[in-house]
């Protein structure tokens, strides 16, 4: 077994995964325990190396034994704030859990990024014309953002590095050759070569005329149009069927296969009832109550059950409205304050409509 000053440096030091294998240990030399034991804060990557440290507590800072200071759990794990594996390229920003679980390279993440925040869009503007206000300025340095050009970044300043969030977005694998850059779904989901990951909101929203022209589309994003979505459309899809054929067919394939496989014809009348009962549970999909096809035709999409089944909720049904197209183009309501005071308005009105519901119902029984 070699000695002490026979052995050479791990170069792993502290972190070295090896670190409690015999023959590694023969052969390597490693640092002695961080003094401070379990109660060590320091992360960077010199202390890490330059140090063993007791084996990390599954809890990290947020353990209740560390918090509430018990010594002998304290001695044996350590109960510090790691580093985030994925550091400024993190999508977990919007985590609070995992926010206060690792460090991270930016500031506290703005609640708004990365779509919904004006001051943080006012800082683009300020690149491209070279204008900027306190307000402005102020805010983008305590807060961090998401990049708007993700992985495609161009940027090298200290500043920017330090309060931005790069959130790397698949590439497209169709490249230069892409044919879907007309998709809205398409674009907000994979990057392009000179595209933003994240386009400037236009302002005519979903009214936009140029939604069809490329170089107004790769620069601005609208919101989803039933043509961009997966939303199975409602409408057209039965007009070449010829219904009352395909019954004239179901009845003849069924009359040639009861005579082919010589089956004894029942009295009239006397058709099992487990028959009739297994015949309903098979009705068409398509089939609805007037209710529920009018509810498809207002949302233009359809929905599954349980969903109906929660808009009779004034609270969820509130909710509902307040995701409607119509009220996401009101450019107000991105103030917190303002979204706020509309949606105890809008939770009023819903609740009057079905108390009256409810009063006319309870009148008329």
């Amino acid at each position: 077994m070699a000695s002490s000053t026979d052995r050479k440096p791990c170069r792993y030091g502290g972190r070295c995964l090896a670190i409690d294998e015999k023959i590694h240990v023969q052969k390597f030399d490693h640092p002695s325990y961080c003094p401070d034991g379990g109660h060590c804060q320091n992360t960077t990557a010199d202390h890490e190396k330059g140090y063993r440290h007791v084996s990390m507590c599954p809890d990290l800072n947020q353990c209740t034994h560390f918090q509430s200071s018990d010594k002998m759990h304290c001695t044996q794990y350590r109960h510090c704030q790691p580093n985030c594996k994925h550091g400024s390229y993190c999508v977990n920003f919007h985590d609070k859990d995992h926010i206060k679980r690792y460090k991270h390279p930016f500031p506290q993440p703005c609640p708004l990024s990365p779509y919904h925040c004006e001051l943080y869009n006012k800082s683009l503007e300020t690149i491209e014309y070279g204008e900027s206000s306190r307000d402005v300025e102020q805010h983008c340095r305590e807060f961090a953002h998401v990049c708007h050009f993700g992985r495609s970044c161009k940027f090298q300043s200290p500043l920017h590095l330090e309060k931005s969030i790069h959130v790397p977005r698949l590439l497209c694998t169709f490249g230069t050759e892409c044919t879907k850059l007309l998709q809205e779904e398409h674009l907000n989901m994979f990057t392009h070569s000179n595209i933003r990951d994240i386009r400037i909101l236009c302002k005519h929203a979903d009214k936009c005329h140029s939604r069809r022209d490329p170089k107004h589309l790769v620069k601005f994003r609208h919101a989803m149009a039933l043509q961009d979505s997966g939303i199975v459309p409602f409408y057209h899809l039965n007009k070449d069927i010829d219904f009352e054929q395909n019954q004239s067919n179901n009845i003849a394939y069924i009359n040639n296969y009861v005579e082919r496989e010589n089956w004894e014809s029942l009295p009239s009348g006397s058709i099992p009832q487990e028959i009739i009962e297994w015949l309903r549970t098979v009705q068409p999909v398509h089939r609805c109550n007037p209710e529920i096809f009018k509810s498809i035709l207002i949302h233009g999409h359809v929905m599954s059950r349980e969903y109906m089944e929660a808009l009779k909720d004034p609270g969820f049904a509130a909710n509902s409205i307040l995701h409607h197209s119509h009220i996401r183009r009101i450019d107000a309501l991105k103030v917190p304050i303002y979204a706020e005071s509309a949606k105890k308005y809008i939770t009023a009105l819903v609740a009057e409509e079905y108390q009256k519901k409810w009063i006319l119902e309870n009148t008329f029984e």
